[in-house]
C-alpha cells in the first residue's frame, strides 16, 4: 500500500529529474549553439582548467564528471582531435595517462564560460533567489554528505567541480 508520504516523494524525485533534464537540455542547446561545445567538453575542460597544472589522471577525471561519465575515452579522442586536450603518460606508472588541457582548450573554455554562466544565472539563479538558493544549497549538502560525497570545501572532500 502506498502512503500519501511515498506518493509525494515520488512526486518530488520524478520533479527533480525532469528539472535535471530540462536544465541540462537548455544548457547544452545554448552551449552547442553559441560555441559548438556540448556540456560534455564544458565539463572535461572546467574540469583541467581547475586542476593544478592543467592535467588530471584519467580516472581522477572520470570520477570528478558529474554530466556524462560514459564515453570519456571517446569524448577525449575528440577533444585531441581538436586540439582542446592532450594525453600523456604517467611518469613511473606503465598504464596511467594524464589528460592535459592545452592553450586552445584554455581558450575555448574561456569563450565558452559567459554562455554557461549566463544559463545558469537564467535559467537557474534567477527563478530561486537568494533564499531559494541557500535551501536549495543545504538541502543537496545534505543529500551529499548522507551518501557519501562530502560537499567542496570539506576537508573530507572538495572534488566536486560542475559538468
Amino acid at each position: 500500500m502506498t502512503t500519501t508520504r511515498d506518493a509525494q516523494a515520488l512526486l518530488v524525485w520524478i520533479d527533480f529529474l525532469r528539472t535535471h533534464q530540462m536544465l541540462t537540455d537548455l544548457m547544452e542547446t545554448e552551449l552547442r549553439s553559441e560555441r559548438g561545445m556540448s556540456l560534455g567538453w564544458y565539463g572535461v575542460l572546467l574540469n583541467l582548467s581547475a586542476a593544478p597544472d592543467g592535467r588530471l589522471r584519467l580516472q581522477e577525471l572520470a570520477a570528478r564528471l558529474i554530466h556524462s561519465r560514459s564515453g570519456l575515452t571517446r569524448r577525449l579522442d575528440s577533444m585531441e582531435k581538436a586540439e582542446l586536450v592532450r594525453r600523456e603518460p604517467v611518469p613511473g606508472d606503465g598504464r596511467g595517462r594524464y589528460a592535459v588541457i592545452t592553450r586552445q582548450g584554455r581558450n575555448a573554455f574561456m569563450r565558452a564560460a559567459p554562455t554557461v554562466m549566463r544559463g545558469i544565472e537564467t535559467h537557474f539563479l534567477a527563478r530561486l533567489g537568494p533564499d531559494g538558493l541557500r535551501s536549495l544549497r543545504d538541502a543537496l549538502d545534505r543529500l551529499l554528505d548522507g551518501n557519501g560525497d562530502a560537499p567542496p570545501g570539506k576537508p573530507d572532500g572538495g572534488t566536486r567541480i560542475w559538468t
